[in-house]
């Protein structure tokens, strides 16, 4: 069998009843101690690689969630027979707010950096606007940039167009996603934030064409549920069902997706975990003050419900067929108006 202290953490607390999840993260569950977990002869976790990275983040940036852990050691699993990525395409799909360009932004980092120890691993952050995809390029750069962390400036050089890590020279850029306006490059890493606004595949037809030529090549997808319809996303997420479901053997694609699994669930705060890691209890700081976010506008749908489609679609992370026919009355709203958690 593979152990390792964090996946089996959290299936471990899912089991007992202190996690909520939606049903295809129980059915990625499932996958995983079915199909990876018992074959400790053709795959490995890469412990070191997984500390380094998981002290490295809570070190320079912040602590990290239980979601963000389990998906860590996944990162760094590998074939025995080649040392190749078992995973190399990740598909985080969640409620807004619940940290999917923090957690990309400690990644590009420490993809960089020496403790990943890959010459030429340069990572690409790619999204519909500029000032999209410079949110988490942004965050990196503060981090270095800070007057007390004089050993990451040492480490890297941070340009408000690029960050080079000095001594394996891989660089992290931010794109838009103009694909006629781009080339491949040769990137280990290519993050496509907010993937639910790309129209078509051709984006990342041209970023995937050019990874391979490093070793342990992977591509983000990170993003919530969109109005874009048979678009990429749709594409994408047929996919991680296909995977989900057993349609399609289960390895190069991890789809971590968080939703809920009826929209009756809206109505009961204690549900809104499902859709929204952030949101698990207990929370924390940041898990509180999104919560309180989250409710104001949950509680102002009783005097504007037409704000109910972007809720329903970026808060629940949940498409709704008939957005203006299926609106909760104000009696129901206010009848959810009680304490749901123990802050």
């Amino acid at each position: 069998m593979l152990h390792n202290t964090y996946v089996e953490y959290y299936i471990k607390n899912w089991k007992c009843g202190k996690l909520l999840l939606n049903k295809k993260r129980v059915q990625l569950i499932c996958l995983i101690e079915k199909h990876i977990l018992p074959r400790d002869d053709i795959y490995y976790f890469d412990e070191e690689q997984i500390t380094n990275y998981i002290e490295y983040s809570e070190t320079w940036y912040f602590e990290l969630d239980e979601w963000e852990k389990f998906i860590t050691p996944f990162i760094f699993l590998f074939h025995k027979e080649d040392d190749e990525p078992v995973f190399d395409e990740f598909v985080i799909n969640m409620g807004r707010g619940g940290g999917k360009n923090g957690f990309i932004s400690t990644l590009a980092n420490y993809f960089i950096s020496p403790l990943h120890g890959i010459d030429y691993y340069d990572v690409s952050i790619v999204a519909n606007s500029e000032k999209q995809a410079k949110r988490s390029f942004l965050e990196c750069f503060r981090v270095i940039n800070k007057k007390s962390n004089e050993d990451l400036k040492e480490e890297f050089e941070a340009f408000k167009s690029s960050i080079t890590g000095t001594s394996t020279q891989s660089v992290f850029e931010y794109k838009t996603s103009n694909a006629s306006s781009q080339d491949g490059g040769r990137e280990g890493a290519v993050i496509y934030d907010e993937y639910h606004e790309m129209e078509d595949s051709d984006i990342v037809d041209v970023f995937s064409g050019g990874l391979g030529k490093v070793d342990h090549g992977r591509q983000f997808f990170i993003g919530t549920k969109g109005f874009v319809r048979e678009g990429y996303f749709d594409i994408k997420y047929r996919e991680c069902e296909d995977v989900l479901n057993g349609l399609i053997e289960f390895g190069g694609v991890f789809p971590y997706i968080c939703e809920l699994d009826d929209l009756k669930e809206m109505d009961d705060p204690k549900n809104w975990a499902k859709a929204n890691p952030a949101l698990q209890e207990p929370l924390n700081k940041r898990g509180k003050r999104l919560f309180n976010k989250v409710k104001k506008e949950y509680d102002k749908l009783a005097h504007n419900p037409s704000g109910r489609a972007a809720f329903v679609t970026k808060r629940m992370n949940f498409i709704e067929d008939n957005m203006e026919n299926s609106v909760a009355s104000r009696e129901e709203i206010m009848a959810t108006n009680r304490p749901f958690f123990k802050l």
